[in-house]
């Protein structure tokens, strides 16, 4: 019997070392994504979001990179009472399933969205708000 199991110790062995992992696979939504979406309107939980060739320099915006960076231009302080400062905030996105998971900072600490992407093509980006927390630092 204890030479049967040693054979069988090192076929397993074998077999879970030599398995490769599969390499994640890029959405489709991913091109698409990538580039500057501002302008954007709100309504019933959903963000529509149109294409620009840059961020506006006073008004909320967010730059999706293809090496799942994100810039996100949005207030830079808590008080929304005008003048109203913009910063450049820097995060990390990432999409399954077409569902975007988004972690950034802002003023106070960072936050995390989870958007479900409604509709996506060149000039428009459509999405429902599923989750925003945010995580204020002291």
């Amino acid at each position: 019997m204890r030479s049967f199991i040693f054979p069988a110790i090192i076929l397993l062995f074998t077999l879970f070392v030599s398995c490769e992992k599969e390499p994640e696979l890029k959405s489709e939504n991913s091109a698409l994504l990538t580039g500057n979406w501002t302008n954007p309107v709100y309504e019933d939980s959903i963000y529509t979001f149109t294409r620009s060739a840059s961020l506006k320099e006073n008004d909320y915006g967010l730059t999706f990179k293809a090496d799942n960076q994100l810039v996100e231009r949005k207030i830079a302080g808590w008080c929304g009472t005008p003048p109203i400062n913009y910063s450049d905030y820097l995060g990390t996105w990432t999409e399954v399933d077409s569902t975007l998971y988004i972690s950034s900072f802002f003023w106070g600490g960072t936050v995390h969205y989870q958007w479900k992407i409604v509709s996506l093509n060149n000039q428009n980006l459509v999405v429902k708000i599923i989750r925003e927390d945010y995580i204020y630092t002291e």
